[in-house]
């Protein structure tokens, strides 16, 4: 039964992870609301979306949302300056360096701080639900690191702030969750549940989600079905996690 997992000897840490379109937060949410009927439950929101942020992060999420939703200007540029056009797209070009950089390095900050905190349910005999989890194989998007590409191609003080920021996402990958529960979708589905969205992207995010490797996860990675109606997912996630618990113990 499930309820060994509260007995106060050991935890459970389990991620759900999912390409857009996936319907990880509703699982997430779904998940919760059952098992703390059983025991208690931590919730950890790992993205950086509309999630629970830092106080840190959270003047960042605000200035944002401002800033992504304020009208352009549309003023022509004045045909007569080339050169203050040149220097404007220049500071311009720095101005959202620099952004990106606080962005990424406040939000491994945050990371590290939600994976310190995750072991420590564990270790308290909680299950905690992830929604979504650090990986460091994949830069740049899928909750990857930010500042990837300056490993190999910065320097200075450029491959510092990389470095840095690094390392809560290889800490992820050395401290795995003990169970992984991967939403797949099929490309109709996700052009359908977000038609904003760019289909070759759309494609691209599947593709990778379903090369994420969680080698080090005790129970290993369990595919789930997400084109199926929500309440037969959240019953396959469950039956995941009952099963998991009723087999072998953590080594």
């Amino acid at each position: 039964m499930l309820c060994d997992v509260f007995n106060g000897e050991t935890g459970l840490v389990v991620a759900i992870i999912g390409s857009d379109g996936s319907g990880k937060s509703t699982l997430c949410r779904d998940l919760a609301e059952e098992l703390r009927q059983r025991g208690p439950v931590d919730s950890i929101y790992f993205g950086s979306g509309d999630g629970t942020s830092s106080w840190l992060r959270w003047p960042l999420v605000q200035l944002r949302r401002v800033i992504t939703t304020s009208p352009k200007s549309t003023a022509p540029r004045p045909a007569d300056a080339p050169l203050s056009v040149a220097t404007d797209e220049r500071r311009r070009g720095r101005c959202v360096t620099t952004a990106r950089t606080i962005w990424a390095l406040t939000l491994a900050w945050e990371k590290r701080g939600k994976l310190r905190a995750a072991a420590r349910a564990r270790q308290r005999g909680r299950l905690v639900v992830c929604d979504r989890f650090p990986q460091a194989q994949v830069g740049g998007l899928m909750d990857g690191p930010l500042l990837h590409a300056w490993t190999s191609r910065g320097r200075g003080f450029r491959r510092m702030m990389a470095s840095l920021e690094a390392r809560p996402y290889v800490r992820a990958e050395l401290e795995p969750p003990d169970l992984v529960l991967r939403l797949i979708v099929d490309q109709e589905h996700a052009q359908q549940r977000r038609p904003e969205h760019d289909p070759v992207d759309l494609a691209r995010r599947r593709a990778i989600v379903e090369a994420l490797r969680f080698d080090g996860a005790e129970f290993g990675v369990v595919d789930l079905d997400s084109s199926m109606p929500a309440d037969d997912v959240r019953r396959a996630a469950m039956l995941a996690i009952d099963q998991c618990r009723n087999g072998a113990r953590r080594r």
